[in-house]
């Protein structure tokens, strides 16, 4: 047994060359052990009676496995939005970059935020229209007949302010027709001349309804007061009317809005517009009242400031 021991200790010591050596390495016991040692046969596995050679023991290969990275699923882009944005024209790798954004993701406080633009906005508005003016019955004391009125023109103009679906405004228009026909109770007809004005001073609010398309409906309520004018009215068998009053005006619409770029959009609409009844007075010194109330249809075009 001690003579086994020895022969492992110094088959373990042999077995650390100080150099790398190609293929396997067998050392001679023999010298230690005898060729018929039962401890040889059972623990090196060598038979009685055979040589007495072992392989050196070498170091076991260290191995590792390759590296996985877990696979990232690609995320989806957010979609981009309806301003133009571009790089400075001087910068060494500029290239104009026009993004856009569908109309509803333009409406939210914070993509316009990220993308720099206003939450509120100024703007100015001009727009030009025809207009039809309801009949006018005229009733006082002594005077009873109705106007009839051609069809007329309208302008219009205001300054507004966008708080994100709903602008306030203030509009200043003017509108002209001239007379057709008066009538006189009872009587026939008659060809008039002269013509009526109302110039109004109005406060608006509008409200845009957001939607999926490029073009933005709104409807519009106003309230303010006007000045009519009638401006010799006459025919024949009926007295002449120069007259004015300050009245109460109001209106209510709907339009739409179709933005060309980012400051200006085109806008057409249609408005109602009434007014309380002017009193005025024939060139009898006769006073009556009349009706006002005017079918307006607007084109113009709106500039954010």
């Amino acid at each position: 047994m001690r003579k086994a021991l020895i022969a492992a200790t110094f088959a373990g010591a042999i077995a650390i060359p100080g150099t790398a050596v190609a293929g396997p390495s067998l050392y001679d016991i023999s010298i230690l052990l005898g060729a018929d040692d039962p401890f040889a046969a059972a623990f090196y596995g060598v038979a009685p009676g055979l040589p007495t050679e072992i392989p050196a023991f070498l170091p076991a290969p260290i191995t590792r496995a390759p590296f996985s990275p877990t696979p990232v699923a690609p995320q989806p882009m957010p979609i981009a939005p309806t301003v133009p944005v571009a790089i400075e024209a001087d910068a060494p790798t500029a290239v104009p970059v026009e993004v856009r954004l569908d109309p509803v993701t333009q409406r939210d406080p914070t993509v316009r935020q990220i993308m720099g633009l206003a939450l509120d906005q100024a703007y100015l508005a001009a727009n030009f229209g025809f207009l039809t003016a309801g009949d006018a019955s005229n009733s006082g004391t002594g005077v009873n007949n109705k106007w009839v009125f051609e069809s007329g023109i309208l302008v219009q103009a205001a300054y507004g302010y966008r708080l994100q679906d709903t602008t306030t405004e203030i509009e200043i228009a003017g509108r002209a027709v001239g007379a057709k026909t008066v009538t006189e109770s009872g009587g026939a007809a008659v060809k008039a001349t002269g013509n009526v004005t109302v110039l109004s001073f109005l406060a608006n609010v509008t409200y845009e309804f957001p939607n999926q398309y490029q073009v933005t409906p709104y409807a519009l309520g106003g309230l303010g007061f006007a000045r009519y004018s009638a401006a010799r009215v006459a025919a024949a068998g009926s007295s002449t009317v120069k007259s004015d009053d300050w009245v109460i005006g109001y209106q209510l619409g709907a339009g739409l809005l179709y933005p060309l770029n980012d400051k200006w959009a085109l806008d057409v609409s249609y408005r109602y517009f009434a007014t309380t009844q002017p009193e005025l007075k024939n060139a009898a010194g006769l006073a009556f009242k009349t009706d006002v109330s005017h079918h307006n249809f607007l084109m113009g075009a709106r500039f954010k400031l």
